[in-house]
């Protein structure tokens, strides 16, 4: 008896290092598909992101331009020194320095993916989804549009992504240290600005299940958290800037009023229902599996896209995305039972209804911020889900095995999505 119960204890404590693999191989894969294309050379190659700033500030030189910390406040002094050291290591087995910076960056991002995944298999663990679900969910993380593409390129967003999930893991556990928490919402902000309003969400998160008694007193350590966490990087802005002298520091005014050229109130003023639709898609459906990608020029350049994708580009997606609105059915039906009317999943709600809110006024091209609620997506999805069909039983067993057909075909469409992705810009 002992053994039987042992064995899936021990299956439980591999699954986060065989997912970090998984995602890790996934992206490793990605990059390689997405190898031609002149994502190293220039920005606006997918989706309106800076691939190539992200390049320089991954493995580029402490000399060059890494002026977007101005919204990426100290996303250069946390990884530029790592992407350095593999580019070093890869030149010294011999590989060209170019090449030797290029499969840096791609081994930082890839290896945040497989991060995000394993990191994925333990929040859903809290949320209390049973270990085999938990692991084929956190598979559907890994292998989902966004965060596959993002970790298979030069870019932020993933990093994004794994703070997230870190600060939501940290935040979710009862009596979790606040140091873990810390450390999350201090790298989640280092890595985009914008993630101070869900680590405001996730502070009140850990305040609640902390057990603090009483609205005030939870709205105060919440508060003194974030702040806490938002001194951290500022002074963690200023050592950046002494070691990389052409870092923008993100609190000057100038900084702030330079974003403001991406709000777009004609989302709302002279195509409400579209702009309704568009968010809707990509958060709950293009996230997790894109339609086909196309070529939308920007600036005279190709670059690849999914923002203004209509029906005929959603025919090939129809197999596998009838699977995920069985799998989101039956998530409804563990909803309507009252899964999400839990603290963790009432806090991942707000932050899809901050997500939802926040672009439908900022940003031109909302695939890009994708990485930012991803997580929250699944983590919702997932708990309902466990809710809707529990394990065991012939409903649990097809419910299950709905979910591993979802996942082939997931695996299926977006490594095509990622051929299509390269097609789109001549790669």
């Amino acid at each position: 008896m002992p053994s039987r119960i042992a064995a899936p204890e021990r299956l439980e404590r591999w699954l986060p290092s065989a997912l970090f693999a998984f995602g890790f191989a996934l992206a490793l894969l990605g990059g390689a598909r997405l190898a031609g294309t002149p994502m190293f050379e220039r920005d606006n190659v997918f989706f309106r992101s800076d691939t190539h700033r992200a390049f320089v500030d991954l493995a580029g030189a402490r000399s060059e331009d890494h002026r977007r910390t101005s919204t990426h406040p100290v996303f250069v002094l946390l990884h530029n020194p790592l992407g350095q050291g593999l580019a070093q290591l890869f030149a010294a087995a011999g590989t060209q320095p170019e090449l030797a910076r290029r499969r840096a960056s791609l081994a930082l991002t890839a290896a945040a993916g497989g991060l995000a995944a394993a990191l994925g298999f333990l929040l859903l663990r809290v949320l209390r989804v049973g270990v085999a679900r938990a692991a084929l969910f956190a598979a559907v993380l890994a292998a989902s549009s966004s965060h596959w593409t993002f970790a298979s390129i030069p870019e932020t967003w993933i990093f994004s992504a794994l703070a997230l999930g870190a600060a939501a893991l940290a935040a979710a556990r009862p009596g979790g240290a606040e140091w873990r928490f810390q450390l999350a919402a201090v790298y989640a902000i280092a890595v985009v600005t914008t993630n101070l309003v869900p680590v405001a969400i996730l502070a009140l998160l850990r305040h609640v299940e902390g057990g603090a008694a009483g609205l005030a007193a939870v709205l105060r350590r919440a508060a003194r958290s974030t702040a806490l966490a938002l001194v951290l990087v500022l002074g963690l802005a200023l050592v950046q800037q002494a070691l990389y002298p052409t870092t923008t520091l993100f609190f000057a005014p100038s900084s702030v009023t330079k974003e403001t050229k991406w709000v777009k109130w004609s989302h709302w003023l002279e195509r409400p229902a579209t702009t309704v639709k568009i968010l809707v898609r990509h958060l709950a459906f293009d996230n997790v599996v894109a339609p086909e990608a196309t070529n939308q020029p920007h600036d005279g350049l190709a670059m690849a896209s999914i923002e203004e994708a209509g029906r005929s580009h959603y025919r090939s997606r129809l197999g596998v995305l009838a699977v995920w609105i069985a799998v989101l059915a039956v998530a409804a039906r563990g909803a309507l039972r009252g899964a999400l009317f839990r603290p963790p999943l009432l806090a991942a709600l707000a932050i899809l209804a901050f997500d939802f809110a926040f672009h439908s006024f900022f940003g031109n091209d909302r695939f890009l911020y994708s990485c930012g609620w991803t997580v929250f997506t699944v983590a919702a999805v997932a708990a309902a889900f466990e809710a809707g069909a529990p394990a065991g039983g012939r409903l649990g067993t097809a419910a299950t095995a709905l979910l591993a057909l979802f996942l082939a075909l997931q695996l299926a469409s977006n490594w095509r999505f990622l051929g299509e992705l390269a097609a789109a810009v001549g790669g």
